[in-house]
């Protein structure tokens, strides 16, 4: 079986590059979870769920241009599936539910299901959560932190998006406040916050901090020379450099 669109957007969350594909289906250990007498239905639920969603002429080859999903593709988010199972049992209740939340979720994060699958398999407890609500937050913390690519946050601390929206809110404002205490640039904090999500929940503690404000104090006249866009990006790609060498992850 293999189906085609012209479409790309449309296609665009069921759809895994080969080199996705080959490291899903590469390790032998993927297929061995209590979960595999489960890999037929769990199969069948991702082809229905594609089916339904969009329309294909399989036969068309005018649209072989297009995103192709194919059996191996099937296979790949199968086999992330039964491996979340193995980890969240309770999944295989209802799998439809979980692999419409994943659809859902990767349409709203710009991503493709396999990436939501890692990421139901980090952070479990979204598995349960409600992508209406998970929507609402994102359009929350995208007002506090307008410079920052949220998708990001997702893919890097998934654990963020099942904390309370009004108290994840307080928790950027408090790191947003303290940043820039530091003497940080917005554009910096925004930036900071981006590539370490992690801060949001405290991770690193009170030494990370002390870290980052030593290093503001250090470099405070380089940073007083960045230049930003309208859009609070680093004007220039050595800028950009230079504070991720200084500032990320030290």
């Amino acid at each position: 079986m293999i189906l085609r669109s012209s479409s790309s957007s449309s296609l665009e969350k069921f759809a895994l590059d080969e080199r996705t594909i080959s490291i899903i289906l590469g390790p032998h250990e993927a297929r061995v979870c209590s979960a595999w007498v489960d890999y037929a239905k769990i199969s069948q639920l991702w082809c229905k769920k594609i089916s339904q969603s969009y329309s294909y002429d399989i036969n068309d080859d005018s649209n072989s241009r297009g995103i192709v999903i194919n059996e191996q593709t099937i296979e790949a988010l199968t086999i992330l599936f039964c491996q979340l199972s193995a980890i969240e049992e309770s999944v295989l209740d209802e799998p439809e539910i979980t692999i419409d939340l994943c659809a859902r979720l990767s349409d709203l994060f710009g991503t493709n299901c396999a990436n939501t699958l890692r990421c139901f398999i980090v952070t479990p407890s979204l598995v349960y959560s409600n992508a209406q609500d998970i929507g609402k937050t994102m359009i929350s913390m995208k007002r506090e932190l307008p410079f920052v690519d949220v998708s990001n946050l997702w893919k890097y601390k998934p654990e963020i998006l099942v904390e309370d929206c009004d108290s994840l809110l307080l928790k950027i404002r408090d790191l947003k406040e303290t940043l820039l205490s530091f003497q940080l640039p917005e554009p910096c904090v925004h930036y900071l916050i981006q590539e370490e999500p992690g801060l949001i929940l405290g991770d690193g503690g009170f030494l990370r901090l002390e870290q980052i404000r030593d290093a503001s104090d250090e470099y405070k006249v380089s940073l007083s020379l960045l230049k930003f866009t309208e859009s609070g990006k680093f004007l220039d790609v050595d800028s950009e450099r230079w504070f991720i060498n200084n500032f990320v992850n030290l």
